[in-house]
């Protein structure tokens, strides 16, 4: 693991090689709200190598072993949801725009000019705002899991599963399972014991609210993309689970409606997650959409 500094912060990141011929810039892959960069599953990773591609993986702002924003304080969600449903800006520690500069500012530190990118969630929100703001700097943008934030489609279909004192270790390794057993899609399913190490890994690389929060107040107060949307021209590819719960499939389905010729994948029992086995869908279509053979 490197820690790179990016756009006035410290980000915690690691590069897989191209296996093979690198045929294809590097494949920036970005996760959700909360979530480290370890949640990646190695097979994914692996036949995004596998593509030609250096695949680059990192810890966004405020989670993981990146730097945390604590200064910043807690926003207050009251005066925040009050300003979004009244149309007003309330002032946040940073928005998703900041988030995207986090990932410009990686590329150029990794001395990186021209990237293909893959966000999920959160993430996925953060491609939208990529394509639209630097286009530029990219080939190819993958969006997964994700909403336009328009007033069309639903709102996050949050957990009712109570977050719990952190430093009850018992309690968090549980409510970390019991979040990813609620998450997965029927069609690629998580063993508990898998759940049980994944939920070990991310408590003891320090699971961080306040992080949380700060994330979840920059998707707030970014509020509707639809029209931004409709200037982004590059090469644009959305993928959704048809058992999403989270963010249902439709969130995915109005990025297509007002992104310029956005291709568009709906997988069978998938959820808002990226379980075992997901390769075997996504990757493939991938490789179609950036014009690039496998290894197979």
């Amino acid at each position: 693991m490197d820690m790179i500094n990016a756009n006035d912060v410290t980000l915690a990141c690691e590069v897989f090689p191209a296996k093979g011929i690198k045929n294809a810039p590097p494949l920036i892959l970005m996760r959700g709200l909360g979530t480290q960069m370890v949640q990646w599953r190695q097979p994914l990773i692996d036949s995004f190598a596998e593509l030609g591609m250096d695949v680059v993986i990192f810890d966004n702002r405020d989670v993981g072993c990146s730097t945390k924003l604590d200064a910043a304080g807690i926003p207050d969600f009251g005066a925040l949801d009050a300003a979004s449903s009244a149309g007003t800006m309330f002032p946040v520690p940073y928005t998703l725009a900041d988030m995207a500069d986090d990932v410009i500012g990686l590329m150029d530190a990794l001395d990186i000019k021209k990237a293909n990118f893959f966000g999920i969630s959160m993430g996925g929100m953060v491609a939208q705002h990529l394509g639209f703001s630097h286009a530029n700097r990219f080939d190819h943008i993958v969006c997964v899991m994700s909403s336009s934030g328009g007033p069309d489609v639903p709102t996050p279909n949050i957990s009712d599963v109570e977050m719990p004192d952190v430093d009850d270790r018992a309690a968090l390794i549980n409510y970390l399972v019991q979040s990813q057993l609620e998450n997965m899609g029927p069609g690629f399913p998580v063993s508990e014991a898998t759940c049980l190490e994944v939920a070990e890994l991310v408590a003891e690389r320090g699971y961080y609210p306040p992080g949380i929060a700060r994330q979840y107040a920059a998707i707030i107060a970014d509020g509707s993309r639809v029209d931004r949307l409709h200037s982004i021209e590059l090469p644009f590819f959305v993928i959704h689970g048809d058992h999403d719960e989270l963010l249902p499939h439709v969130c995915g389905e109005d990025i297509v409606k007002h992104v310029r010729n956005a291709g568009w994948l709906l997988v069978e029992g998938m959820g808002h997650d990226m379980g075992p086995g997901i390769e075997k869908v996504i990757t493939p279509a991938v490789a179609h959409f950036l014009g690039i053979g496998t290894h197979a």
